[in-house]
């Protein structure tokens, strides 16, 4: 874990409210980090304008930060994230200046790409024209990017490209994810405090990190069925979580931050 994830990710979840500095301190001795590298990475975070002092000791996450709150939060919508798909029709994005944040935005945002500065990603998300571009600007997509929607491909080369999401293996992420948020929920009560705060952390983190940067994909190209079996069991084991954090946020951090550090 490192102190800028941990950082960012607790106060995200605490909104404009924001908290102090000890708070943050006895949370990150669950995850076996410093109190000096916790302040050393405050002090950083807050000359790069991620994170803002509101007074003495008390911190929150800059304004600037919230589109990515908010696109973390969209695990909730589930399905609703996305709509029909007309077959080989892909959204098409040029970087011709592509900058790392660029690549962890669309990456993020279900695109992929097979040649340099060029993603694209099926056309099947439910913002559409200005909303999408706004909403991809607002994420961190330079302005320099060149957007185009409906773009038809030959069946040929759409089921190439296609294969860059390894369908099969993320099925395999939401199988293993339900397992072990399942074997989680049984036992999570049972256990020390600390034990459980740490585990609902990491393992809540894990599961809307999957579900926040899933590609959805249409119907015909994956089913929904274990994504959704997944959905359902981390809003129980999300709402299991607040009980576990009862003086701490009311949501679950979560490790979405990296691109950041």
């Amino acid at each position: 874990m490192k102190p800028a994830n941990l950082v960012l990710d607790l106060l995200r979840t605490y909104g404009r409210r924001g908290t102090g500095v000890s708070n943050l301190m006895e949370t990150a001795k669950l995850f076996q980090v410093s109190e000096n590298a916790m302040r050393v990475t405050l002090t950083r975070l807050t000359g790069r304008g991620l994170v803002e002092k509101v007074r003495r000791g008390h911190y929150r996450l800059a304004e600037g930060s919230d589109p990515i709150t908010d696109f973390v939060e969209e695990w909730r919508l589930g399905e609703k994230r996305r709509r029909p798909w007309q077959a080989n029709h892909f959204l098409l994005v040029h970087c011709p200046a592509e900058t790392d944040k660029d690549a962890w935005v669309l990456n993020a945002t279900g695109f992929r790409s097979s040649t340099p500065n060029f993603w694209m990603r099926p056309d099947n998300l439910s913002r559409r024209s200005d909303e999408l571009r706004s909403w991809l600007a607002g994420m961190g997509l330079s302005d320099s990017s060149l957007i185009a929607e409906g773009a038809e491909l030959s069946e040929k080369d759409a089921k190439t490209f296609l294969q860059l999401y390894h369908v099969k293996h993320l099925d395999k992420q939401y199988q293993a994810l339900i397992k072990n948020l399942e074997a989680s929920a049984k036992r999570l009560e049972a256990l020390p405090k600390a034990v459980a705060m740490k585990e609902s952390f990491r393992l809540g983190g894990q599961a809307l990190q999957l579900l926040a940067k899933d590609p959805y994909l249409p119907v015909e190209l994956q089913s929904p069925s274990l994504r959704q079996a997944l959905w359902q069991m981390m809003l129980a084991y999300d709402e299991q979580g607040r009980g576990v954090w009862t003086d701490k946020p009311a949501i679950m951090p979560t490790d979405m931050t990296s691109y950041a550090v």
